[in-house]
């Protein structure tokens, strides 16, 4: 491989390739030292292991009650300025996100003491940072939970969708 001359680059790339060559010991010294911290740091933090269940939810239901109990609600919502497109996929998604569920984990869990909050608020606010809702484009529904056992996230992403 040929090395270009300098005299042949602009001044203002010449004066930056020989400041950059001028410093190269220091330039190599930082870039080797950011990479033993970041390995060091790495190596120390803990280890975060996500379970996933996917979910799929019943297609609409052909029954008569199923299409009428539909078709009132979209009506009385139309009626005041509101429509619906809610699937099956998007109230399964809304049951597994309520607060009657994730206080079930808590209490199941005991992440209480896991997460060491005081107060069932603190408690859910910090699970809500752990479970993840997802609904794809097929409607299939993604329930991620992350926690530092990977037993403990597999349990807890089982729970919310045998709930």
């Amino acid at each position: 491989m040929r090395s270009i001359p300098l005299d042949l680059l602009p001044p203002s790339t010449r004066r930056f390739v020989a400041s950059v060559l001028e410093r190269k010991r220091v330039i190599v010294a930082f870039v080797l030292a950011v990479t033993v911290i970041a390995a060091a740091v790495s190596l120390t933090l803990p280890s975060w292991y996500r379970a996933q269940a996917t979910v799929l939810p019943p297609a609409e239901g052909n029954d008569a009650f199923g299409i009428m109990s539909g078709l009132i609600q979209s009506a009385a919502l139309n009626k005041v300025g509101m429509t619906t497109t809610s699937t099956a996929s998007d109230i399964y998604a809304e049951i597994l996100q309520s607060r009657t569920l994730r206080e079930d984990l808590v209490r199941t869990f005991r992440l209480d003491t896991l997460y060491k909050r005081k107060g069932m608020e603190r408690n859910l606010a910090e699970l809500s940072q752990h479970v993840r809702i997802k609904i794809g484009p097929t409607g299939l529904l993604a329930v991620q939970v992350e926690d530092r056992d990977p037993r403990r996230a597999a349990d807890m992403a089982n729970r919310l969708v045998d709930e």
